[in-house]
């Protein structure tokens, strides 16, 4: 998955996508919280995120986000 891919994905899905296997990091900030770690899935409304591996899923409503951004990307994905 490209990053734009990914970043079309939060901006534009209508449907339910599993990103599972998406390694790339996001930082996402919400008020009055900032997460960094993987998306796992996500819908048109909430987004679960992982912060660190094995920890457990953070659900995240899309209309508390004030600003997302891509931290790190693994080159072998692209």
């Amino acid at each position: 998955m490209s990053i734009s891919d990914s970043i079309g994905l939060f901006f534009g899905v209508k449907e339910k996508q599993s990103l599972s296997s998406d390694s790339t990091l996001y930082k996402i900030e919400t008020n009055p919280h900032e997460y960094i770690g993987r998306i796992i899935y996500q819908d048109d409304t909430v987004i679960k995120f992982q912060k660190e591996f094995g920890a457990r899923l953070i659900k995240i409503l899309k209309s508390n986000i004030r600003c997302i951004s891509i931290v790190h990307v693994d080159p072998l994905q692209s």
